[in-house]
């Protein structure tokens, strides 16, 4: 006979275990270009300049995002030093309230038991281990957000003013992580919960007023910085041109994706989670399409998730994390879905099939994790091998039959990626960032003393050697090496060091460091063999002057 169902100090158990794998990856990862080094850089610049109404980077006027990442990150980087686990830490902490929301919302719409599945699905995805150290303003967007949507469902269930307030606090948190989209999810959600309750007296409420007044006040200050800094095309940037002017046309930023884009990106970011989510999803479409939904069947999660996954795909610029924030809503109907195949009456069929399925899946990540760790990066740390057969083996005995179905279906999944991410955070990204020349560079600098107000770039720069150096680094043409008396260390690419060495500039010392775009990995380098041909060269140059006094 099965063994009783997981108990919540299991799921708890488990919901730390990826904690610490995230910590983990907070520690030993260097900010990856472009993104993440530029966020961390700008965090650094306010908290060097104590200015936070207006942005800036590298010194100029910065327009494109929201203030609240940069903000929380400066106040940790004050508060714990300029480092790269102070610069995460808020987004971390926002990730663990969205945890918490998704939890407490699956098991307001669906049961206590689906609660848990939907939290630990949340943090086991392949998206949240890759926001907690890859940090853009989207790990802050999914938790604001989908606390946002708790606080109002519940506030739509109970009426109580604490829960619009903190709801409506929420929405502005989003709006300040990300612009108009913080706003539009949650409307989304609760629109389409409102219209299938029929609950015309929800959308007259004249409470909403006090709710939007919170934001209007949490809003104020950005809305001031932005009038100020840029005038009235600043905050209509904001409100507009950056979210819906992707739709419009009116946004600059275009790439030759297709509307499938967010699709395929769903079915590895959502790992090891996708097929049971895909269903869940397409499943519950069906149903609406053919009206055979159960009377009183809730709508929230699936209007939260499928509206906006529609509208971001026709977003004329889409990048992969741009969907990571409706994961709590999705995580929430896959865990609907195994509530009920893992209840008294659930479909014996459906958990069997789904368990053949997520068998596959993680044996699949289990190779992952041996061509990695042998064949790609060769792995000799005894202590890291000797977790992930521990790992391995756990997982083994979480399936034996004489499991339950809970537990069969859930744990060896999430040991799984937990598996593969502790491979990712203490081996493989620190053996790929030392293919990342710009902080592979600002070490060295620091490690040699080399005075760092004696950087430049030619036609080459980096953000993460600005945020490791903790200077924003002039740029030049070579017509006009800058004398800082001593020399200058210039950072440059091969094409920077071929013009240099034609303009006849003196190089006393020459290092030269691999580089590779380590967010964009690809077979060719992955592969040792060939690996030196998807490299590139960046240099680091001492220039002096040449006898005579000048530098070229």
């Amino acid at each position: 006979m099965p063994a009783a169902s997981i108990r919540p100090t299991t799921f708890l158990v488990l919901i730390l275990l990826v904690l610490s794998v995230y910590i983990l990856g907070m520690v030993t990862i260097d900010v990856m270009e472009v993104d993440a080094a530029q966020y961390a850089s700008i965090s650094r610049e306010m908290m060097a300049s104590g200015d936070v109404l207006e942005l800036h980077h590298r010194g100029q006027d910065y327009l494109d995002k929201p203030p609240l990442l940069f903000w929380l990150s400066a106040l940790s980087m004050t508060v714990f030093g300029a480092t790269h686990f102070a610069y995460r830490l808020p987004s971390l902490l926002f990730a663990l309230l969205g945890a918490y929301a998704t939890g407490r919302l699956g098991a307001r719409l669906v049961d206590r038991r689906a609660g848990w599945i939907a939290a630990t699905i949340l943090v086991t995805t392949q998206g949240m281990f890759l926001m907690a150290h890859d940090v853009r303003a989207d790990t802050m967007l999914t938790g604001a957000v989908v606390f946002a949507v708790w606080q109002l469902k519940l506030y739509l269930d109970e009426h109580r003013m604490t829960n619009l307030l903190l709801g409506s606090g929420g929405i502005a948190a989003a709006m300040l992580t990300k612009g108009p989209i913080g706003l539009m999810i949650p409307v989304l959600a609760l629109g389409t919960d409102i219209l299938a309750r029929r609950d015309w007296r929800a959308i007259l409420d004249w409470r909403w007023f006090l709710g939007g007044l919170v934001v209007v006040f949490f809003l104020a200050p950005m809305v001031w910085g932005l009038y100020r800094q840029f005038g009235i095309d600043g905050i209509r940037f904001y409100f507009w041109t950056q979210s819906f002017g992707r739709l419009t046309g009116e946004n600059p930023w275009k790439d030759q994706s297709t509307a499938l884009f967010f699709t395929h990106t769903f079915l590895w970011s959502f790992m090891p989670w996708m097929a049971i989510g895909t269903w869940a999803i397409l499943k519950r479409l069906v149903l609406l399409v053919g009206r055979k939904l159960p009377a009183g069947s809730e709508l929230l999660t699936l209007g939260a998730f499928v509206l906006p996954f529609v509208a971001l795909s026709f977003s004329q610029y889409k990048l992969p994390h741009y969907i990571f924030p409706l994961f709590p809503f999705a995580a929430i109907l896959a865990a609907r879905e195994m509530s009920a195949w893992l209840s008294i009456a659930g479909v014996g069929r459906a958990r069997r099939v789904f368990f053949v399925v997520q068998t596959v899946i993680s044996a699949l990540l289990w190779a992952l994790v041996g061509v990695l760790s042998i064949l790609a990066f060769p792995l000799e740390s005894v202590v890291v091998w000797a977790i992930l057969i521990l790992l391995g083996g756990l997982t083994v005995l979480s399936m034996l039959p004489r499991r339950s179905w809970e537990m069969r279906l859930i744990v060896p999944s999430v040991l799984t990626i937990v598996a593969a991410n502790f491979l990712l955070n203490a081996h493989i990204y620190p053996r790929l960032l030392q293919y990342q020349a710009g902080s592979a560079v600002a070490h060295f600098v620091m490690q040699a003393g080399i005075p760092v107000e004696r950087l430049a770039f030619y036609r080459e720069g980096a953000h993460s050697m600005e945020f490791y150096t903790g200077k924003i680094i002039p740029s030049f043409d070579a017509s006009a090496v800058p004398d800082t008396g001593a020399g200058t260390w210039v950072f440059t690419n091969e094409a920077g060091r071929a013009a240099l060495d034609s303009a006849g500039v003196h190089v006393a010392e020459s290092y030269a460091f691999d580089d590779f775009h380590i967010t964009r990995l690809n077979l060719r380098f992955l592969n040792p063999a060939t690996r030196n041909e998807a490299l590139t060269t960046r240099y680091l140059l001492h220039v002096v002057p040449a006898p005579g006094g000048k530098h070229g």
